[in-house]
C-alpha cells in the first residue's frame, strides 16, 4: 500500500513539475505583452494560494485524528495526480495559441515598419 502511494506521488510530481522551469516562457509565447505581466502574477497568486488552501485542509484531517493520516495522503496524491492531467489540455491548444501570438506579433512588427 505505501508503494502504491510512492508510484502515485511520483508520478504526480513529475507530471506537474514538466512545465514548472518554463512556465514564464510557456507565458511569453501565448500572451500578448501587455498580459505578461497578468499572467505572471496570477500563476503566482493560484500556486501560492493552492499551497495555503491544500496545507491547511490536510493539516485539518490529521490534526482531527491520526487515523485521517491515510485519508490526508490519499486526498493530496489525489489533487496532484488531478492538476497534472489538466497539463493535457495546453497540449492541445498551446500551438494554436502560439501561432495566433506569433501571427499577431509578426502584424505588429510590420505595423511599426511603416512608422518608421
Amino acid at each position: 500500500s505505501f508503494m502504491l502511494f510512492f508510484i502515485f506521488g511520483f508520478i504526480a510530481m513529475f507530471l506537474s513539475s514538466i512545465a514548472v522551469g518554463n512556465i514564464y516562457a510557456i507565458y511569453s509565447e501565448v500572451c500578448v505583452p501587455e498580459n505578461r505581466g497578468l499572467a505572471n502574477a496570477m500563476n503566482g497568486l493560484m500556486a501560492k494560494t493552492g499551497g495555503i488552501i491544500g496545507n491547511l485542509i490536510i493539516s485539518v484531517l490529521i490534526i482531527s485524528s491520526i487515523s485521517n493520516l491515510r485519508l490526508a495522503v490519499v486526498f493530496l496524491l489525489s489533487i496532484s495526480l488531478i492538476g497534472s492531467f489538466l497539463w493535457l489540455l495546453p497540449f492541445f491548444y498551446y500551438p494554436k495559441e502560439a501561432q495566433k501570438l506569433r501571427n499577431l506579433m509578426a502584424e505588429r512588427r510590420k505595423e511599426l515598419e511603416l512608422k518608421k
